[in-house]
């Protein structure tokens, strides 16, 4: 141990001579504070003054504008194909396009543009009608009478028309029906239950129907009629002394009911009838009259006319051959 000793004091010895000696030989360096407060500190070197020099605390990246490409523009050839395109197109940042109005680059033209309704209606693209309107209700062709009732002849159809009014019931609506524009309007009724109704019905008032007209005055008889329509009667004769009695009645239509109806019979016999009235429950229920007519018994013609005399006038004639036949 003892002799271990010296040997490692001279070791420790020689390695602290050795870093010392390395210190020694080493630059020494110079460590100056610079003047400016923006710029840190440079260390200098021995061989070829060499300067190091940190980046200022805040840069600015000086960039030029025409270095950045803006949009890629490809241009295609008549003679390329797909694939060749053209290189890209540097635009620079600072270019703009300014519009003078907006909406020019959102139209090709200065033209109006308009939309249809997203309701399809028949009447310009609005869902409401300007005027007051009844549609069939269940799409189909709807019948509309001479009035405000079934008891009214029907006059016309209709799956869209203009509402004009309505009864005093509140049941009916008086509808003006347009075959064909610029045509003129037909009237005429139709049952609220019928239709479905669009449009603004406040300047509806109530509509009085119109009077039925009497259409046809007919005169039937027991027998047949001939080819000319005329009535052929037989009875026994005796030189007129006395009566023959024939029996005629008569038919009185109209195009609606009417309470009172004034007719009279009128004829060429010896004979002659006060006005009598009657009604007509419908128009497809004519009014129904009857008439015992005396002639003598003796061969003649006769003519026979029922004749309406209020509320309007209509006539049926019947000419009566009267032949004697034998007891």
């Amino acid at each position: 141990m003892k002799q271990r000793l010296p040997f490692l004091v001279g070791i420790i010895f020689l390695t602290m001579v050795l870093v010392v000696a390395e210190l020694l030989t080493r630059p020494r360096l110079a460590i100056p504070v610079m003047s400016s407060p923006t710029r840190a500190r440079t260390l200098l070197a021995s061989e070829g003054d060499v300067s190091f020099e940190k980046f200022p605390t805040h840069f600015v990246l000086s960039v030029s504008p025409t270095s950045i490409p803006l949009k890629a523009t490809y241009t295609l050839a008549a003679s390329q194909t797909p694939s060749k395109l053209a290189t890209d197109t540097l635009l620079p940042l600072t270019t703009s396009t300014q519009l003078s109005n907006p909406t020019q680059a959102l139209l090709p033209s200065s033209t109006p543009v308009f939309f249809a309704s997203v309701t399809a209606t028949p009447f310009g693209g609005s869902a409401t009608p300007p005027v007051p309107v009844a549609y069939s209700r269940d799409g189909k062709t709807q019948p509309c009478y001479k009035g405000p009732s079934l008891k009214y002849v029907q006059t016309d159809v209709f799956n869209v028309a203009r509402i004009a009014g309505f009864d005093s019931t509140g049941t009916w609506w008086y509808l003006l029906v347009f075959k064909e524009q610029g045509s003129m309007a037909i009237s005429c009724w139709a049952a609220d239950q019928q239709v479905l109704t669009a449009g603004n019905m406040t300047e509806l008032s109530i509509v009085e129907p119109e009077l039925p007209q009497i259409t046809q005055a007919k005169i039937s008889a027991p027998g047949t009629l001939d080819d000319n329509g005329d009535y052929t009667a037989s009875i026994f004769c005796d030189d007129g002394l006395t009566d023959a009695t024939l029996h005629f009645s008569g038919q009185i239509f109209g195009n609606g009911p009417l309470k009172d109806i004034g007719y009279r019979w009128v004829t060429d016999a010896p004979v002659s009838f006060k006005v009598a009235h009657t009604a007509i429950a419908a128009w497809d229920a004519p009014a129904q009259v009857t008439l015992d007519l005396p002639v003598p018994s003796q061969a003649a013609v006769y003519t026979l006319s029922l004749r309406t005399t209020f509320p309007m006038e209509a006539v049926g004639v019947l000419t009566i051959h009267v032949t004697c036949r034998q007891f």
